[in-house]
C-alpha cells in the first residue's frame, strides 16, 4: 500500500467514523422528531409541512449555485491565506446575496404557490415560514462546504448533525404540547435553521480567515462559478428525482398521500448513512490524490470504500426490504401501513445508490461536473415522465417505482463516466464474493423465517443476529485486503488498543 493510499484511507476512516457518529445521532433525533410530529399531525397536516419543506429545498438548490461544493473542492488546492480567503469571500458573498433575494421572492409568492399549484390556501403561512429559512440554510451549506474543504468532520457534526436536529426536536415537542399544528411545525423548522446558522457564523469567525478584514484576498468568484454552476444545475435537475415526486403527489393526489410517502421515503434513506458519512471526506481526499496524479491509489481507495459501504448497508436493507410492514408498524404506526410496498421498492433504489454513490464524488473531485449535469438531466427526464405516468394510477407506489428507475439510470451513467474518464472501477474479488455469499445467506434465512406462522419482533431480531454472524465470517474470510489489515494495526498502535482476541478469531477464520 502506497503512502498516499495509506494516508487517504486513514483520513477517510477517521473522518468517516466521526461523521457516522454524527449522522447516527442526527438520524435518531430526526427520526424521533418525525415520529413525534407525523403521529401528532396525521398524514394530511404532515403532508402540508412536507410540501413547504420541499418548496424550500427546491429554492435553495436553485440559488445555492453549487458554491458549497466549489468551496469544498478548491480549499484543499490552495495553501496561501490570500488564495483561501478569496475562495471563502467569493463563495459566501455570491451565495448569501442570492439566498436573500430568493427567500424574499418565495415569501411574496407564497399565496400564488399555495392557491395556483396546490389549491390549498392553508399552505400560505407554512410556505412563508420556510421562505424565511432560505438564507439561514444557505449559510449552513456554505459553512459545511468550508468544513469539507478543510478536510474536517467535527465542525459539520456539531453544526448539521447536532444543532439542527436537537433544536428541531425541541421545537416539535413544543408544537405537540401546545397543539400548534402544521404552522407550528413549520416554525420549528425555521428556528432550527436559525440556530444552525448562528453556530455556522461562530465557527466561520473562529476557524477561518473569512472575517480577517485586514487581510487581502485574491477573488475566486469566476473560478468557483465555472466549477459550481454545472454542479448547481445538476443539483437543481437532481431535485426532479428527489422532490418532484412529492410535488406531483400533492398535485395529482392529496396531502394525505404526501404524508404517507414522506414517511416511507426517509425510512429508505436510512440506507444512505454510510455513503453520507464516507462521501463527505472522500471527495476532498480524492481531489488531492487526483491533483497528485495518483490514479492507482484512487482506484484502490474507490474499491475499498464501495466495499465498506455495501457491507455496512446490506443488513439494514434486508430488514427494510423484506419486512416493510413490521418496520412501519414499529416506527410510524398503523396509519402508514399502506406505504409498505413502496418502502420495499424504494429500499432497492437506495441500496444501489448507496453502493454506487461514490461515483458522483469522483466526478466532482476530478472536475467533471458537466458530465454530472448531463447524467442528472437524463435521469430527471426519465423520472419526470415516469412520475407523470405512474402517480395518477398507482399513487405513492408509482412514485417509488419512478425513483428506483431513476437511481438505477443515474448510477449506471455515473459509473460509465468514471471508468471512461479515470479508468477506474469499483469491482474487486473482496467485494463480489462476500456480497454473493451474504445474498445467499439472506435468502435462506428469509425463506425459513417466512415459513413460520407468526413472524414477531423477537423472531426478526434472532434472524438478524444469525445473518450478521454468518455474513461477518464471509467478509473476514474473503473480503479483507492488505490495506485494511495495515489500517487496523495502525489504529491499534496509535490508540493503544488491545485487539488480540479479535485478531485471533479473524486469523482463524481467514485460514479456514
Amino acid at each position: 500500500m502506497s503512502e498516499n493510499e495509506s494516508s487517504a484511507l486513514l483520513k477517510i476512516f477517521t473522518g468517516g467514523s466521526i461523521m457516522l457518529v454524527g449522522l447516527g445521532f442526527e438520524l435518531v433525533a430526526s427520526f424521533g422528531a418525525k415520529l413525534l410530529i407525523a403521529r401528532f399531525l396525521g398524514p394530511l397536516n404532515y403532508g402540508g409541512v412536507i410540501i413547504g419543506l420541499t418548496v424550500m429545498s427546491l429554492t435553495c438548490s436553485v440559488i445555492g449555485l453549487g458554491l458549497n461544493q466549489g468551496i469544498g473542492r478548491y480549499l484543499p488546492r490552495f495553501d496561501g491565506i490570500q488564495q483561501r480567503r478569496g475562495v471563502l469571500v467569493s463563495g459566501f458573498r455570491l451565495g448569501l446575496t442570492s439566498a436573500v433575494v430568493a427567500g424574499a421572492i418565495m415569501y411574496l409568492s407564497a399565496p400564488a404557490i399555495a392557491n395556483l399549484i396546490f389549491d390549498d390556501p392553508s399552505l400560505e403561512p407554512i410556505l412563508r415560514l420556510f421562505a424565511l429559512g432560505v438564507p439561514c440554510w444557505i449559510l449552513v451549506q456554505l459553512a459545511v462546504g468550508t468544513v469539507q474543504g478543510m478536510e474536517q468532520s467535527f465542525p459539520r457534526v456539531y453544526i448539521e448533525n447536532f444543532t439542527l436536529p436537537l433544536v428541531r426536536f425541541g421545537g416539535f415537542a413544543v408544537v405537540v404540547v401546545f397543539g400548534l399544528g402544521a404552522v407550528g411545525a413549520a416554525g420549528a423548522y425555521l428556528v432550527s435553521y436559525v440556530a444552525a446558522g448562528a453556530v455556522s457564523i461562530w465557527y466561520i469567525a473562529k476557524r477561518t480567515p473569512l472575517f480577517s478584514f485586514g487581510t487581502e484576498y485574491v477573488p475566486k468568484g469566476r473560478t468557483l462559478l465555472r466549477f459550481s454552476i454545472p454542479v448547481a444545475l445538476s443539483s437543481v435537475v437532481s431535485l426532479v428525482y428527489h422532490d418532484i415526486d412529492t410535488v406531483l403527489l400533492g398535485y395529482y393526489m392529496s396531502a394525505n398521500e404526501v404524508g404517507i410517502y414522506n414517511v416511507v421515503y426517509p425510512l429508505g434513506q436510512l440506507l444512505l448513512i454510510g455513503l453520507q458519512a464516507i462521501g463527505f471526506v472522500f471527495m476532498p481526499v480524492l481531489s488531492r490524490l487526483h491533483s497528485a496524479g495518483a490514479q492507482r491509489d484512487m482506484e484502490q481507495l474507490y474499491q475499498t470504500i464501495v466495499k465498506w459501504i455495501f457491507t455496512g448497508t446490506l443488513p439494514l436493507f434486508l430488514v427494510i426490504a423484506l419486512f416493510p410492514e413490521m418496520t412501519l408498524l414499529i416506527t410510524f404506526g398503523e396509519e402508514y401501513l399502506p406505504g409498505a410496498a413502496s418502502l420495499s421498492v424504494l429500499s432497492v433504489g437506495f441500496l444501489v445508490h448507496a453502493t454506487a454513490g461514490p461515483t458522483s464524488n469522483i466526478l466532482t473531485s476530478t472536475g467533471e461536473t458537466r458530465l454530472l449535469l448531463y447524467n442528472s438531466i437524463a435521469t430527471a427526464v426519465l423520472n419526470l415522465l415516469l412520475n407523470v405516468l405512474l402517480i395518477p394510477q398507482y399513487s405513492y407506489l408509482g412514485a417509488a417505482i419512478a425513483t428506483v428507475c431513476s437511481y438505477l439510470l443515474l448510477n449506471l451513467l455515473n459509473s460509465i463516466q468514471v471508468y471512461r474518464t479515470s479508468n477506474i472501477h469499483p469491482i474487486s474479488y473482496e467485494f463480489v464474493v462476500p456480497s454473493a455469499i451474504g445474498t445467499v445467506i439472506a435468502g435462506v434465512i428469509y425463506v425459513v423465517t417466512s415459513s413460520l406462522s407468526n413472524v414477531t419482533v423477537p423472531v426478526l431480531v434472532a434472524a438478524f443476529i444469525v445473518f450478521i454472524a454468518l455474513y461477518a465470517v464471509a467478509v473476514v474470510r474473503f473480503g479483507i485486503r492488505e490495506n485494511e489489515i495495515e489500517l487496523v494495526l495502525h489504529l491499534e498502535e496509535t490508540h493503544d488498543l488491545d485487539l488480540g482476541p479479535f485478531k485471533k478469531i479473524a486469523n482463524a477464520v481467514m485460514k479456514t
